[in-house]
């Protein structure tokens, strides 16, 4: 065994000496912590409460957070939403037309396999997604017509990519214009390839400021794609073409900077244009009659068309769209052109108006702002070669004068004209807007008369005599609606004459927010009630 098992006297007495030793120099124990709010004695053995601390919580700012959004994109989202309900709701409300019905019978056959489908001319890309919707969600009307819908869409969202030539208020202005739209409600609307070229336009105009600003191959190789998508769509691609390509070999040899565009690119950019158009008009290759009816029977259509009708039909015809569908747009686009030759006049001295004097002038104002830093998305300025505002204004009046020439009378051809004048509209909305105007406004009350005026007119739609007697009293109705008609002329007279005096003798650009105000809230009536009928 060993020698520990045993212990003397003499060997615990040390053991407890020692243990008294260590345990006597040891700290003593610290006293629990008080928890907050609860009691402790204090110096005299009175407790004494303790409050709690103040709790510092670091809060991250909120631009920070990853799911922010500014204003302007919570705006585009809402107009993105309004567009989508406008053009989606009920697609199948409706039946077709005899032309729609054509393209839906061409895209069944194909979709059933049948051996011998009906032939498809002038519109393949829109008989071709006809098919894909068919084959997705099954043959109905609301399928047929679900892609052009669609595309109608997108085009309301790409003056977002021109913030930077329309401004960031006049691109928002043109979106909200397009989204409400009735001529281009109506074409996203049906079984029809006219919102592919309107949006493929849209993509090339966009693609092509953005090359100015920067030269960078990848605008070509967009521009090729949705050039190719046009001429799959459409008929009217062709003119189109030929009035944008117009306006763009006449600015490059007036601009004073050398561009050259690489060979390579080009070469790419024809390969895509072409495979684009003949897979996408062929249906992937299904059809190969799509190739002809792309590229050669619209040639033959318009050769023909130019030869039916007369001039005078044919003005007509669109003169009674945009004055019946678009005279917001028109009017807009109209007065502000009419502010800018006159802004011109006046700073070449040739006419002195007192709306211009001392810089008065909403447009002259804007004619300041542009040209600030791109990153501040602000106006693009106007003297240069290649820019937004003359391309818009020769695209609507060539566009104008090539269709009544042509002779075509479609609903695709008037969007592709409605479609400039509306980015005019919005372009000068947006000088309005980004000037200092609201600021000027002292609580004129012949501007606030104004605008009650043109609000009050934007209900006459809605109570026809017709309609207000459900077809009884024929006669009555017909003698108080020509009574009303005659009443109605007179007071836009009116209302014209005093916003010819309100321009010249006080401030034009009140006038122009108060017409632009009053005849958007108009047309918002007039589109809600032409799409309840």
């Amino acid at each position: 065994m060993s020698k520990d098992r045993y212990t003397t006297p003499a060997k615990a007495k040390k053991a407890k000496r020692v243990a008294a030793v260590s345990v006597s120099a040891a700290p003593p124990p610290k006293p629990p912590a008080a928890r907050p709010g609860t009691a402790k004695p204090g110096a005299a053995g009175k407790p004494t409460i303790t409050r709690p601390l103040p709790t510092v919580v670091q809060v991250e700012k909120a631009e920070g957070l990853p799911w922010s959004i500014s204003l302007e994109t919570a705006l585009y989202m809402l107009i993105a939403v309004v567009a989508a309900a406008v053009r989606l709701y009920a697609l199948d409300r409706l039946p077709l037309q005899e032309s729609e019905a054509a393209r839906a019978w061409a895209a069944w056959t194909y979709y059933r396999g049948l051996p011998n489908p009906a032939p498809v001319t002038q519109m393949p890309l829109a008989v071709f997604g006809a098919m894909v919707s068919f084959l997705v969600l099954g043959a109905s009307d609301a399928a047929a017509r679900l892609l052009p819908a669609l595309s109608g869409v997108v085009c309301v969202l790409l003056p977002f990519t021109m913030r930077r030539d329309l401004g960031r208020a006049g691109a928002l202005v043109a979106a909200a214009l397009l989204a409400l739209s009735p001529s281009l409600v109506f074409v996203s609307r049906s079984v029809d390839g006219g919102m592919f070229v309107a949006a493929g336009a849209l993509v090339i105009v966009a693609s092509a400021l953005a090359y100015h600003r920067q030269a960078s191959e990848t605008y070509i190789y967009v521009a090729a794609l949705a050039l190719g998508i046009m001429f799959a769509a459409d008929r009217t691609a062709g003119p189109t073409a030929l009035i944008l390509a117009i306006f763009a070999a006449v600015s490059w040899l007036r601009s004073v900077e050398e561009r050259d565009l690489p060979a390579t690119a080009i070469r790419k950019a024809a390969i895509i244009f072409i495979a684009t158009a003949v897979l996408l008009g062929t249906g992937l290759l299904t059809n190969l009659q799509g190739v002809q009816s792309a590229l050669v029977d619209p040639l033959a259509s318009w050769i023909t068309g130019a030869t039916v009708g007369t001039i005078a039909q044919r003005l007509g015809f669109y003169v009674r769209i945009l004055l019946a569908y678009e005279p917001f747009a028109l009017s807009t686009a109209l007065a502000g052109l009419l502010a800018m030759v006159l802004l011109t006049l006046h700073a070449s001295g040739v006419v002195r108006l007192p709306a211009f004097q001392a810089g008065n002038s909403t447009l002259q104002q804007g004619e300041q702002v542009a040209g600030a830093d791109s990153d501040e998305h602000k106006t693009q300025g106007d003297t240069a070669a290649f820019s937004v505002l003359p391309l818009l204004v020769w695209w609507a009046v060539a566009a104008f004068a090539f269709f009544i020439l042509l002779g075509d009378q479609s609903p695709a051809s008037a969007a592709l004209i409605v479609l400039p004048v509306t980015l005019l509209a919005g372009y000068f909305i947006g000088r309005v807007l980004e000037s200092d105007l609201f600021a000027s406004v002292n609580g004129d009350v012949w501007i606030l008369a104004f605008l009650f005026l043109l609000i009050a007119l934007s209900f006459v739609p809605l109570f026809s005599p017709m309609t207000l007697f459900g077809g009884r009293f024929t006669s009555l109705a017909r003698l108080i609606q020509n009574i009303s008609t005659v009443m109605l002329l007179v007071v836009i007279g009116l209302l014209v004459a005093l916003a010819v005096w309100y321009a010249y003798r006080l401030r034009l650009q009140l006038t122009l927010l108060a017409f632009g105000l009053a005849a958007a809230f108009a047309l918002t009536v007039y589109t809600v009630h032409s799409l309840s009928q």
